[in-house]
């Protein structure tokens, strides 16, 4: 009995400070000086926006090309506008061994807001004959006034330092397929 009113207290005041830290954790800045409290809120309106502009595709005026040049195996892209505004692209790179899969998404004055990528690695060379996919890798990056704000690989948050090179690289690759296909 004097264990328990000794202990109780002991796991009252735990609990609170336990509670207390995660609480001020949410004000901490994580990405680019944006507290874990307003990025809730940024994606929250970055799955509305993606949600709306995959909802609205057929409805969308559809650029096509093919992408030669930075890939083994060549490789095409997909432009899908309301009006004038860039809303979505496509880019799809093929290799020997694997392609990669990359969904751009844009709000107004094309702003990118999101990019899913998605890798798929051949069991062998596709010039083997029959192939199979033996490994597919995704990554998710958000977006907010174009600073990398989140960044998930396989579903797990990557470390808030590497974002500047990550994104400094999307960023680079965003201006050449713009260019592409207008």
């Amino acid at each position: 009995m004097k264990l328990c009113k000794i202990l109780v207290p002991m796991l009252i005041c735990l609990a609170y400070s336990v509670s207390d830290t995660f609480g001020q954790r949410s004000l901490q800045p994580v990405a680019n000086g944006i507290t874990t409290d307003s990025i809730n809120k940024i994606l929250t309106n970055i799955r509305k926006n993606y949600t709306n502009i995959n909802s609205k595709l057929t409805g969308l005026k559809i650029v096509k090309d093919e992408i030669e040049g930075e890939s083994t195996e060549g490789g095409s892209i997909e432009k899908f506008y309301d009006g004038d505004s860039l809303r979505k692209a496509i880019v799809i790179y093929y290799g020997e061994l694997g392609k990669a899969i990359l969904e751009y998404y844009f709000v107004r004055d094309a702003e990118l807001f999101f990019v899913y990528e998605r890798r798929e690695n051949y069991d062998k060379p596709i010039s083997a004959g029959k192939i199979n996919i033996a490994k597919t890798e995704e990554s998710r990056y958000y977006f907010n006034n174009q600073q990398l704000i989140r960044w998930l690989t396989e579903k797990v948050i990557v470390n808030a330092s590497q974002y500047q090179a990550k994104q400094v690289e999307i960023l680079e690759d965003l201006k050449r397929i713009k260019r592409k296909a207008i």
